[in-house]
């Protein structure tokens, strides 16, 4: 995805941001920070990067590299999961295609999606076959429970 003065791609778990510099790149050039969930990216102490990212990142997991005139950084994001835009009021992309397009492995989630999505999975297959699910069965002894707990009472 391009914007202004940047590309951008991403992975489930990370984003990479690419900047095209007019010349060639040195590492003691290139100063790259987050705070506040702002992404500051400048090359030579002149600013070529400074705006709110789309969701967090875990700040002390940031890579750059260099290739040429070329600045690649990738962030890691704080939550697993596709982000419609890499910076907050940019050009927006419609998700539901990166899923489709991706297989995105249940190892992948953190552990509460992850828990919700092999629910929902498993909810789907009973509904599917026409077994109860887990929470239908529930009802059904707190029903019963109910019934007999009236029935004592008469």
């Amino acid at each position: 995805m391009v914007a202004n003065n940047y590309t951008w791609s991403q992975e489930f778990d990370d984003i990479s941001i690419t900047v095209e510099h007019t010349s060639n790149i040195n590492s003691s050039d290139v100063c790259v920070e987050v705070i506040n969930d702002i992404l500051e990216i400048s090359i030579n102490k002149e600013i070529i990067i400074s705006d709110k990212l789309c969701k967090p990142v875990i700040n002390d997991e940031i890579v750059w590299e260099i290739d040429g005139n070329i600045l690649v950084v990738t962030l890691t994001k704080r939550v697993k999961e596709w982000w419609e835009s890499a910076f907050e009021g940019h050009e927006k992309v419609d998700v539901s295609k990166i899923a489709e397009t991706r297989n995105t492995s249940l190892n992948d989630l953190d552990s509460e999606s992850r828990q919700m999505v092999e629910k929902m999975l498993y909810e789907q297959k009973c509904k599917a076959t026409g077994e109860k699910t887990e929470e239908e069965l529930r009802n059904e002894e707190l029903m019963k429970k109910l019934n007999m707990s009236q029935f004592e009472g008469d």
